[in-house]
């Protein structure tokens, strides 16, 4: 005779053999599955973004350090190649292409040393391929037969040559006006090997006497 009661048996337990039941809970369906899959995709996008932004940043803050070398280089070339000029300026006009022309070497021009028309500057490096090592170069209209000459008729348009140097009404013959000119054209040049690669800034200038 039944009366409802479990028969001596603890709750979870057949009747007839008194093994346990074994509760399962719900089994991951596909859509459980497939929830995982997308935050481990969400994880990796997000870990993409991450590194991307730090490459970014990254090569933005390179190529702002970059810049700021560059400026600075342009900077100091600039202010070199002027006093440069400032310092010919000072000099008396009838001196300056004897004093420095590409063949003098040991002179001094303000405070700068003047090697056969080159000069340095600090801070600058020269080219890999620069023959003196010197960034800076002075630049006359020179030509002929002789190095030393300075001539109206070398056809250079950085210092609008053929012209008349002289004042004798005739521009661009062939003499040597080294010591007769009264205006003396003046290109200064500073090549370097910058941040960058190879740099250059050129400044012309027109010395004379009035």
């Amino acid at each position: 005779m039944r009366d409802g009661s479990t028969d001596g048996r603890g709750p979870g337990t057949h009747a007839s053999g008194g093994a346990p039941i074994l509760r399962r809970g719900p089994r991951p369906g596909p859509r459980g599955r497939s929830q995982q899959g997308l935050t481990l995709i969400e994880i990796a996008i997000t870990l993409c973004i991450l590194v991307g932004s730090i490459l970014g940043l990254t090569v933005a803050l390179l190529e702002s350090m970059v810049t700021t070398r560059v400026n600075r280089e342009t900077a100091l070339a600039t202010d070199g190649a002027r006093q440069i000029i400032s310092d010919l300026q000072g000099t008396p006009l009838e001196q300056a292409f004897g004093l420095y022309n590409s063949g003098q070497s040991g002179n001094l021009l303000g405070n700068a040393a003047i090697s056969n028309g080159g000069f340095a500057i600090a801070g600058l490096d020269p080219l890999s391929n620069d023959a003196d090592g010197l960034v800076g170069r002075i630049l006359f209209p020179e030509g002929g037969l002789v190095a030393l000459e300075l001539r109206e008729d070398a056809a250079d348009t950085r210092f609008g040559t053929p012209r008349d140097l002289n004042g004798d009404g005739v521009s661009g013959d062939a003499l040597d006006h080294s010591a007769d000119y009264r205006i003396l054209p003046v290109v200064i040049e500073v090549d370097w090997n910058g941040a960058s690669g190879p740099a250059h800034v050129e400044f012309k200038t027109v010395l004379a006497e009035y």
